[in-house]
Formats: C-alpha cells, sequence, structure tokens
C-alpha cells in the first residue's frame, strides 16, 4: 500500500476521528452535507465508504485491478 492509496477500513478510522475532532457524528454530517444515518451506517460497519464522505475527508475513490498470480502447490 502506497502513501496514496489506503484501505476502506483505514479511511473509516479516519472517520471516527474526524468525527470527534467535528464535535460528534452530527456536527461532521451537517458541516460536509452527508445525511447522518449515512454516516452512522458507514461507522458501524453496515454500509461501505461512499464518495461523498471519502472526499469530506480528502479522498477518491479508485478501483485497481491486480494480476492473478497462480499458486504453487507443494
Amino acid at each position: 500500500m502506497s502513501d496514496l492509496t489506503v484501505r476502506p477500513e483505514w479511511l473509516v478510522a479516519r472517520l471516527f476521528e474526524a468525527c470527534q475532532n467535528a464535535g460528534g457524528q452530527g456536527n461532521f454530517a451537517r458541516q460536509h452535507g452527508i445525511p447522518q444515518s449515512i454516516l452512522s451506517e458507514v461507522l458501524s460497519g453496515k454500509r461501505d465508504v461512499p464518495e461523498t464522505i471519502a472526499n469530506a475527508l480528502g479522498y477518491v475513490r479508485t478501483v485497481v485491478f491486480r494480476k492473478i498470480t497462480k499458486q504453487r502447490t507443494a
């Protein structure tokens, strides 16, 4: 993982911190125009991080493809 690429669970941890710094989920949601229900679902793991929340944290969603490698059997 490079400095420019982060895993979703890392982003959720940053979201939790950002909510704390904003004074709570409601404040963060209002500041960024995100429904608090969506925010709550992301923080509880019921929903993937949507583009709006990624953007609010300074990130953009990208799609990455990796080559399939054959596993050798012993």
